[in-house]
């Protein structure tokens, strides 16, 4: 994770809750995660057809929780609209 990412968050700003800057961040982070094109990079490792395969299930495993968050957000927004 390249250090901009936290190091620009407003940490010191009595006005931002840090479970708000925290939050930006995640949502950052699962965003690269979530779009990171193929893990090539890992079969030059020991056992990279393993780890390549565990990549692709994690960042899979992800994208369900995600969408199924974000589901439930639409759901709860749909059914508190008047």
């Amino acid at each position: 994770m390249p250090a901009s990412i936290v190091s620009k968050q407003a940490w010191d700003d009595p006005r931002e809750y840090k479970v708000h800057v925290v939050r930006k961040v995640m949502r950052r982070l699962i965003q690269g995660a979530l779009s990171f094109p193929n893990f090539d990079h890992l079969r030059k490792l020991d056992d990279g057809l393993r780890l390549v395969q565990e990549a692709r299930q994690a960042v899979e495993g992800l994208r369900k929780i995600v969408e199924e968050h974000c589901w439930a957000l639409l759901l709860k927004r749909s059914s508190s609209s008047p």
